[in-house]
This record gives C-alpha cells, structure tokens and sequence, in this order.
C-alpha cells in the first residue's frame, strides 16, 4: 500500500492535469443531450461518448461508459425512449490522469414530477455534502452529511453505495468517503461526491462532481 498511500494527496502538477481531465470530461456532458434522442440505443450513445473523448485529445476512457435508460441501467442494448431519463456515468484519461463524472439527464420535453423532485433531493445531498468537505473532517462524516438529507426525506433507503472515492492514476483510489471511514481528509486529496437514490422499477438518479480538498475547505474541479 505504499505507492498507493502516496497517491492519495496529488500535488500541483497533477491537479492540473487532473483539471484539465475533469474540463473535457465537463465539456462532453456539455455536448452530450444533442445525442440522447429517442430511438439511438446506450450502446451507440456509450460510443459517441469515447469518439468525443478521443478527437478531443483523450488517450481512452478512465472505465468502460455507464449509459442506463430508465429501469434498464443494467442492459446492454436497451433503447432510449421519449419521457425518460437516461444516468450517464463516465470518465476519459487525459495525460495521464482520469476524470469521473455522473449526470442524469431527461430524453424528451417536459421532465416529469418525479424526476424534477428526486433530481432535487440528489443535487441538495450532495451541496451539503460538499459544504461538509474541509481539513481534517472524517471521510464518513463527509457522507453522513448526504446521507443524512436523505434520510430526513424518508428516502434513504434509496441511496445504496457510498458517496465517493479517490480519483487519480486510476479512476478508484483513496479515499474512499462511506460510512466506516474515518480517514481525516487532507489538502490535495481529490475525491468524487456523487449521491444517488435508485428505484428498480423506475430508475435512478446520480449526480457527480470531482472536488479537491483546499487548505481552508474545498473546490469542485
């Protein structure tokens, strides 16, 4: 764990690159929605998300593209249809560094209730979560912050993994923010905060940001 250990607080260079990775991978959300139209399938999307990354420099994807169309997140060839939403979680290598982001967008004209009001309740856990984030708070503190918004909503049940991880070299580092660890973060740790709340016979929503820890709090790259 030696190596690994001395990864987990990246100093200037690196968070530069690491911005530059997070700019491009910003940049494709940006462009995505003129693409999620009804009728093309994930697998077409996922494509036209790594031909992206590709022409604008990116070496490959951080981790294989994560394009879910409503309940149908785990299939590979399902088909986006109007009215729904579609999570599309994706990163791209850029020299050397990997970047990590989630956004959930709505495929049609008018987003539904539902999906205004659940979209809400992910993006206010993870304001307070990231709100949370400073020198020497606890990893698990930083998610019991979301969790815990959730859970004044009833919906915590929902929310089914932890709320982040380490972002670097590789796509998963430390450290990671659950509810077990109590790791103090440091300044230059870069994490991942991305709250999600998950209906099977629905879908889920996840919103994510990479934020690196500063010396008096943090900044969303």
């Amino acid at each position: 764990g030696l190596v690994e250990q001395l990864r987990v607080i990246k100093d200037a260079e690196e968070i530069r690159r690491m911005e530059i990775s997070c700019h491009l991978n910003q940049q494709m959300m940006e462009w995505l929605p003129g693409v999620l139209v009804p009728g093309r399938s994930e697998a077409a999307v996922s494509w036209d998300i790594e031909m992206f990354f590709r022409h604008h420099g990116a070496t490959e994807l951080a981790f294989t593209s994560i394009v879910g169309h409503g309940p149908n997140a785990a299939l590979p060839h399902s088909y986006l249809e109007a009215e729904n939403l579609v999570l599309v979680d994706v990163g791209c290598r850029l020299e050397d560094y990997c970047s990590d982001q989630t956004r959930t967008f709505w495929v049609g004209e008018k987003p539904t209730d539902r999906f205004k009001k659940t979209l809400e309740a992910v993006q206010e856990a993870q304001h307070k979560a990231i709100r949370a984030i400073h020198p020497g708070v606890l990893a698990c503190d930083v998610y019991k912050a979301a969790r815990g918004h959730f859970e004044s909503l009833g919906v915590a049940e929902a929310f089914t993994h932890g709320l982040g991880h380490g972002v670097g070299l590789e796509t998963h580092e430390g450290p990671s923010l659950n509810g077990r660890n109590k790791t103090p973060l440091e300044p230059g740790m870069i994490v991942t905060v991305e709250p999600g709340l998950y209906f099977p016979e629905w879908g889920g929503i996840r919103w994510e940001h990479m934020v690196l820890v500063t010396e008096d709090g943090c900044r969303v790259l």
